[in-house]
């Protein structure tokens, strides 16, 4: 892990790859989650629909864009921080780890069983975790 905080400079031009590595591996880990989740374990991950204001099953789709949106994010930030920050790599490392810790209120906060919010929360980590590897290792 040491290597992957160095501070060697961080190819910017490599970031974009690097997010769409990360996000790829991401995305490919949540389906997985929502697959063994749905139906292996025959949960139907009730979520609430802010459009038509009702409670139903979370879509496989919104796994995806979410993990996706999450992946851009990553990158963007870390983009902004190779530019404005003395250690990029572990200033970026620090900012990820936070945000995943504060990603996990929103799912705990939803009115839905703890089998769907454990789901939740695990996706983030999965969201998480490769993008902010791929995006300190693959930049370097």
């Amino acid at each position: 892990m040491d290597d992957l905080l160095e501070d060697t400079p961080v190819q910017a031009g490599r970031i974009p790859l690097a997010a769409v590595r990360g996000g790829a591996i991401a995305i490919a880990a949540n389906l997985s989650l929502y697959l063994v989740a749905t139906r292996l374990l025959g949960l139907t991950l009730p979520v609430p629909d802010p459009v038509a204001g009702v409670v139903a099953p979370l879509p496989i789709m919104a796994m995806v864009v979410a993990t996706a949106v999450g992946a851009i994010g990553g990158a963007l930030v870390f983009a902004v921080l190779a530019r404005t920050v003395r250690r990029p790599r572990r200033t970026f490392l620090i900012v990820s780890v936070a945000f995943t810790i504060v990603s996990f209120i929103s799912p705990a906060l939803l009115p839905t069983d703890l089998a769907t919010i454990l789901v939740l929360e695990i996706a983030h980590v999965l969201a998480a975790v490769p993008v902010t590897l791929a995006l300190l290792r693959d930049t370097r």
